[in-house]
Parts: structure tokens; C-alpha cells; sequence
């Protein structure tokens, strides 16, 4: 893991849960999908909850705050390039697939942008905020379908 991962997930460690919406555990066909986190409804009553249609992202605002200048600092080293490959600009509102291969897991892209949100840096977009439903929705999802709405270090939070 590089550097700004493991910064990254420092960050995101702190100040961030992910629950699960759905079963534990989920069977289609052969597949077994098992989903190894607390129900969304065990949250932390005092987090802010943020959606990002795989699972919703807990905040915890004291947490997040404190990191809020770090974080940011952070986000303006974003690399230009992660494996060898040129990356996203987060000012394009790149995907959590993008995302992923820079923070080094795509659930700690789906932090990242709970975070982010949180914070009023960005909005997450998600298949629902469209009015996408089931399984088209799970299908854009998995495809990419959830980014953050881009964000600009001249403006780094939205009032």
C-alpha cells in the first residue's frame, strides 16, 4: 500500500463505520455474498449517515472534524498516477472503481466519499439519486454508477 493509502486509511479508520442495509448474508445462484459488518440500524445514533448504495457510510462528526484540515491536505496531494497508471482528477467526480485503486480498497474509496460528504466537499451520486431502483441500480452501481460529484481545493467546503 502506498504512502496516501495508508494516510488515507489512517483518516478513514478514525472517522468512519460501514454498515450493511441489507441479510448478512446473500445467496444468488452459486454466488454467496456475506456482508461481515453491523446493520445500518446498529449504527451510532450520533453519526451522520451517508449512502453510498452498497452500504451506508457512518461519520463520526468530532472524529471527522478534527481530521478535516488533514484530510484535505491529503486530497490536494491526490497522485496523478497509482500502478503505473494516470488517475482521476477528484475535481472530474471520479467513480469508487477509480477511486479505489488510489486509497487502496473500493470500500475505503465508499469512506472516502462518506467522508467527503460529510464534510460538505461533495455530494455522493448514486443510481437512486437518478430514481434507479433494484437491480438496474445494482447493475450501474457495479459498473462504476457511484462517484463523488468532484471536488475543488479552491473551494474546499460547501456551505
Amino acid at each position: 500500500m502506498s504512502d496516501f493509502a495508508e494516510n488515507m486509511d489512517k483518516i478513514l479508520s478514525d472517522c468512519t463505520t460501514m454498515y450493511r442495509k441489507g441479510e448478512e448474508v446473500v445467496v444468488e445462484g452459486p454466488v454467496t455474498h456475506v456482508y461481515a459488518m453491523d446493520h445500518v440500524e446498529e449504527a451510532v445514533p450520533s453519526e451522520v449517515q451517508i449512502d453510498v448504495h452498497f452500504c451506508v457510510i457512518g461519520v463520526d462528526m468530532a472524529k471527522a472534524e478534527e481530521h478535516a484540515g488533514g484530510f484535505a491536505e491529503l486530497l490536494m496531494a491526490w497522485p496523478s498516477e497509482a500502478w503505473g497508471y494516470p488517475t482521476q482528477a477528484l475535481k472530474d467526480g471520479p467513480s469508487y472503481i477509480s477511486v479505489g485503486g488510489v486509497v487502496g480498497s473500493q470500500d475505503n474509496a465508499l469512506r472516502m466519499f462518506g467522508l467527503g460528504a460529510a464534510l460538505k466537499m461533495w455530494d455522493v451520486i448514486t443510481p437512486e439519486k437518478l430514481g434507479m431502483t433494484g437491480s438496474d441500480a445494482d447493475k450501474l452501481a457495479g459498473n462504476g454508477f457511484v462517484m463523488m460529484s468532484g471536488w475543488d481545493p479552491a473551494t474546499p467546503r460547501r456551505s
